[in-house]
């Protein structure tokens, strides 16, 4: 049944192209007059805060970057297509405006590279890559009341305290510490927050689509809820999670405790079905602001002695959060923020306790004026062919420099 519409008997407009030009012309010629009308004040008002909650910044950021590839059972001929080297200058702007109880915000890049790879994959030799734009974050936020705000957007969410991995987070374990200066892939988010008081809190979350994060197997909608409390010098978190779908539910939490001025210890679990992950850590802080730390990761869902090839997704169930493929680990890291010439030094020593092996990472940074910085990163494996650590790449250099404009 199809609803007729007498066009010819519809009203006409009350505000016509002619009121509306009358009015700019009325507008304009109180402002000329000096004339202060409540329209003047009201838009001037309202542009004043616009611009007041407005904030961007923008950078430039170029590096080169080398690796060093194995084949073998995973990466024969190069068939994961990985370029050895590539040149690359990434535009990212941060935008943000902030007016009454809401918040917009924005995080669009534009990434160029030239990319040269190996023989043995369709794409070979040197290649331009096309200019590649996108989204990597997004939001909306908006206080319905004191103590509580909704937000949806594309996020990277990440807690808790630990420095190798995130066990207790149920959308991804992966925290991009082993490469600081490259953006972990945000997803979509739904979240209401609930702050009751300055010791507790009570978030909803929803993943609603996995944004550009890259999944295995078929994405379903997962929920969350986390209370979050700080108690004397202790901070605690309790996440409870399940899939829209079915599938295991998970829980997980960590603790933290300043037990000195210098030293904090720490906890971070993840509990799902038999694939138990529990961290335990330490860090201590030193006299001139450097700080090390000692954790040990023991992940259920790992395996110990069967080949990689059987590890890597997506041989594995769908819903693989994980980033470590083994079950023992120990992770020992230096960090000095204030060293000599003012250089920014990080070190990272991780042990893979099944295999034997081992892989290093170690981040230089120093400012250079008021806008630029300079950074170089490495990354060296230890293992052999069929070792989570060097089995792909055996290691790797980036070195380049970041520019705020």
């Amino acid at each position: 049944m199809r609803l007729a519409v007498n066009y010819a008997a519809r009203p006409r407009p009350i505000v016509t192209w002619t009121g509306i030009l009358a009015a700019l012309c009325v507008m304009s010629a109180s402002g000329a007059s000096g004339i202060d009308s409540p329209t003047n004040a009201f838009w001037k008002g309202a542009a004043g805060e616009v611009a007041e909650g407005f904030h961007y910044t923008c950078r430039v950021l170029n590096f080169g970057e080398t690796l060093d590839l194995r084949e073998n059972g995973v990466n024969i001929g190069n068939a994961l297509g990985m370029a050895d080297r590539r040149l690359e200058t990434d535009l990212r702007l941060d935008v943000s405006e902030e007016i009454g109880g809401g918040c917009l915000s924005a995080k669009p890049r534009v990434d160029m590279r030239w990319c040269e790879r190996e023989p043995g994959v369709a794409l070979l030799g040197d290649i331009m890559e096309p200019d590649t734009f996108y989204v990597n974050e997004w939001l909306a936020r908006w206080r319905m009341a004191d103590g509580f705000c909704i937000s949806y957007g594309r996020e990277n969410l990440q807690w808790g305290p630990a420095m190798l991995v995130s066990p207790s987070n149920p959308f991804g374990s992966e925290n991009g510490r082993n490469a600081p200066r490259m953006e972990v892939a945000g997803s979509d988010f739904g979240r209401a927050v609930l702050t009751l008081n300055s010791t507790w809190s009570v978030s909803l979350i929803a993943n609603t689509d996995p944004g550009r994060r890259i999944v295995f197997g078929e994405f379903t909608d997962t929920y969350a809820v986390k209370v979050d409390a700080c108690i004397s010098g202790q901070s605690m978190s309790i996440i409870a999670s399940g899939h829209e779908r079915g599938g295991p539910s998970r829980v997980g939490g960590f603790w933290t405790w300043n037990a000195t001025e210098d030293i904090v210890t720490y906890l971070e679990a993840g509990v799902q079905e038999d694939d138990p992950e529990m961290l335990a850590g330490c860090s201590y802080s030193l006299a001139g602001g450097s700080i090390v730390a000692a954790e040990y990761m023991y992940n259920g869902g790992g395996d110990s002695d069967r080949d990689l090839l059987w590890l890597v997704p997506p041989q594995q169930y769908p819903e693989y959060r994980e980033s470590l493929l083994r079950k023992n680990y120990l992770l020992f890291q230096y960090t000095n923020m204030t060293g000599p010439w003012d250089v920014e030094l990080t070190v990272r020593w991780i042990l893979n306790l099944d295999e034997r092996t081992h892989r290093v990472v170690m981040t230089v940074e120093r400012g250079w004026g008021d806008a630029a910085k300079i950074f170089m990163s490495g990354i060296f494996n230890s293992g052999d062919e069929d070792a989570e650590f060097g089995g792909v790449i055996q290691s790797s250099a980036i070195a380049g420099m970041e520019i705020v404009l």
